[in-house]
């Protein structure tokens, strides 16, 4: 009977560990706040770093299934998500900002390890340069820099490029603030991760197809002892089921004779068309 073929098993198998290995780069939801808590393992909620009053509002809107912020009285203020995730060289963090309205000064502002401020959108003492709307914002951590860029409602991207010192655990705070005269109402959603995986060397993917190519020598060593024992118990079925067999076997293979179970069998042409004659030996 046919036997397995290990090569073309094998290098099916190769061929999927290697297009496998080109993958550098997973991402995944890091909170879309869609439970009804904030999840405190991926989040702590701060206020303003230089000791300004939270916001009046502020926290998980279970309705809406965002992170709420907003300020209803003039004056200074700041609430800030912080993921307790801390970020390394080759990931990135992504995220959408639901600007709602503002007034005065009010800022959605990143800060990287609690040095580096970057207003991302808003007004502060300066001409307007925000439109009310959902903002997506997606920051690459370099060797020492940050890169963002930064998508308007109107769908036009911008680039920006900061430095943020040398650092593996680089601490981030995402949220608002507002100054003296500021109004705000910001939302925050849809955050995400990726991380960057490097890709094995060459002696780790032949490693892994190695390991894989035992795997499946095992497999097909199992698999023929099983047939040879369903084999064995072949020879004590009747001869017509063992003929069937054993012809079938002969189409398959498109060999002209077989010899298995006491029987040999052969494809003749009779009459113009293959017969499959079986004789006792």
């Amino acid at each position: 009977m046919n036997k397995y073929n290990l090569a073309g098993i094998s290098f099916i198998s190769i061929i999927f560990l290697i297009n496998l290995v080109n993958a550098t780069q997973t991402c995944q939801i890091y909170d879309d706040f869609s439970s009804q808590s904030l999840d405190t393992n991926k989040w702590d909620v701060r206020q303003d770093y230089e000791g300004w009053p939270f916001t009046n509002e502020y926290g998980l809107d279970t309705n809406s299934q965002n992170f709420h912020t907003k300020q209803n009285n003039v004056g200074g203020a700041g609430t800030f998500l912080v993921p307790t995730h801390k970020f390394s060289t080759g990931e990135s963090f992504e995220y959408d900002i639901n600007y709602n309205s503002g007034s005065g000064n009010r800022v959605s502002m990143l800060l990287v390890n609690n040095v580096n401020r970057m207003g991302i959108v808003g007004y502060w003492n300066g001409p307007e340069n925000s439109d009310f709307g959902t903002y997506h914002v997606e920051m690459t951590f370099g060797d020492g820099f940050i890169d963002q860029i930064i998508r308007s409602p109107d769908g036009t991207e911008s680039n920006r490029h900061d430095l943020i010192g040398l650092n593996e655990n680089h601490e981030l705070y995402i949220g608002v603030r507002t100054g003296h005269n500021g109004l705000v109402d910001i939302d925050y959603d849809n955050f995400r991760i990726c991380n960057e995986e490097e890709e094995p060397s060459l002696e780790k993917r032949v490693e892994v197809l190695e390991q894989k190519v035992e795997e499946l020598e095992n497999r097909v060593s199992i698999l023929e002892v099983l047939i040879d024992k369903i084999k064995h118990y072949f020879w004590f079925m009747p001869t017509s089921i063992k003929k069937n067999i054993l012809c079938w076997t002969l189409e398959d293979s498109r060999e002209t004779e077989i010899e298995d179970f006491g029987l040999k069998c052969e494809l003749k042409q009779l009459w113009n068309r293959n017969k499959c004659v079986c004789k006792r030996i």
